[in-house]
């Protein structure tokens, strides 16, 4: 008999507490100062660094909580593979450690020049 953590349901469950915290970033950890750029209350106002940010979250925490519920529904129907479990909290391991150390900061920053050129495109 396996641990409990090594069938599909509990590695489901993982994967959505996963999904929630980042898609929790994307709306419950905004501070102040970010609060007001995103209003575009301020003069020089960059709102659209806080909006990438929020759609990478929000992206990235949409596709984890689609697999834990893609998990959860194998373990319901008695799927039972502790190989691809371990296999797949490795990978999650790996991607939120990626996701923090570069990911992230990568895309948005590509997000953001992709429409910081828009605005250029569009000056006189």
């Amino acid at each position: 008999m396996t641990a409990t953590f090594l069938h599909f349901t509990p590695c489901g469950l993982v994967f959505d507490v996963s999904g929630i915290v980042l898609l929790g970033f994307a709306f419950f950890l905004k501070t102040t100062e970010s609060m007001i750029e995103e209003s575009g209350t301020t003069w020089d106002s960059k709102a659209y660094v806080i909006v990438a940010a929020g759609k990478c979250d929000g992206i990235f925490g949409s596709v984890l909580l689609f697999l834990g519920f893609v998990y959860q529904t194998l373990g319901y129907v008695g799927v039972e593979s502790s190989n691809t479990i371990l296999a797949s909290y490795s990978a999650l391991i790996i991607f939120l450690f990626a996701y923090f150390a570069f990911v992230r900061g990568w895309l948005i920053k590509r997000w953001v020049g992709n429409i910081e050129a828009k605005f250029r495109e569009k000056q006189p």
